[in-house]
């Protein structure tokens, strides 16, 4: 009689296990597509374009992959499975390599997004990116020319270093740190520094530019007429150099907030996303 309940309670484990599988099932195919499917991919989008989708683009965004399955879409159906199988093994990186990966990743959304925009996934995702990019950037408090008067500062800096195993010196660390002087009369000294460490080699890049920045409306555009970039590697001597760089134009959506009593100023374009601390 034990062994006949212990056989009879397995039975129904299984069939529940079948039946909330089948529940989880929203399209047929091979492989069936699943809710869980759906919020992992959903999840991976999120994170590579840095948004979060409210609830009407998560719904569109179910729908679209949905109908990959419904018309068996082959195509899209292999580049959505070629997605979730990155997303697993993003799963086991480190934050660090999460940090690394995101914008290069992000890069490649935005590309995909940019070559196929009828597509209806991509079409969801440029409408979340835009919204994000609007929010992130309050179009509403772009200031004056004044209001950004001062030096502000991005940085990103990784506190892991190198260590030589023979003579126990230590290395640089990876980061970078960008830094906009912008003066009353319009002009602005642009600085970027850039120090990476791989496999024991060290890159220092260093760019200076000059020019003048002007506000229209929720854009802020920099033009830059003269500038160098001077780069040095502690492997390869070709990568050696100083260059003189021509006139260059860079433009971005921006906003001015207040974030743990400091000013920040937010920028934002198709290559750029961020925001820098006031210093002065």
């Amino acid at each position: 009689m034990k062994q006949v309940t212990i056989i009879s309670f397995t039975v129904l484990i299984l069939a529940a296990t079948a039946f909330a599988q089948s529940k989880n099932v929203i399209a047929d195919g091979q492989p069936p597509l699943t809710q869980t499917m759906v919020n992992r991919l959903t999840r991976l989008m999120e994170w590579s374009l840095n948004v979060d989708l409210n609830d009407e683009e998560h719904t569109a965004l179910r729908s679209a992959v949905m109908s990959y399955w419904q018309r068996q879409e082959n195509k899209e159906i292999k580049a959505v499975l070629n997605m979730l199988d990155f997303e697993e093994k993003l799963a086991g990186a480190t934050e660090e390599k999460k940090r690394e990966l995101q914008p290069q990743i992000q890069e490649g959304v935005i590309k995909a997004m940019k070559e196929d925009p009828n597509d209806p996934m991509n079409q969801v995702l440029a409408a979340a990116y835009r919204r994000s990019r609007s929010a992130s950037t309050t179009p509403g408090s772009a200031g004056s020319l004044g209001d950004i008067v001062g030096r502000w500062q991005v940085s990103h800096m990784n506190s892991l270093t190198t260590q030589n195993v023979y003579s126990g010196a230590i290395g640089d660390s990876n980061g970078m740190i960008a830094e906009f002087d912008v003066k009353p009369d319009g002009r602005v000294i642009f600085s970027f520094y850039l120090s990476q460490v791989n496999y024991g080699c060290t890159t220092k890049l260093k760019t200076t530019k000059t020019g003048r920045v002007s506000i229209d409306g929720s854009r802020l555009v920099f033009n830059y007429a003269t500038g160098t970039t001077t780069s040095q590697d502690s492997c390869n001597a070709k990568y050696n150099y100083t260059k003189s760089l021509g006139p260059t134009t860079d433009a971005y959506d921006f906003g001015l907030s207040t974030k743990d009593g400091k000013r920040q100023l937010c920028i934002a374009n198709d290559k750029l996303k961020d925001c820098a601390v006031k210093l002065n």
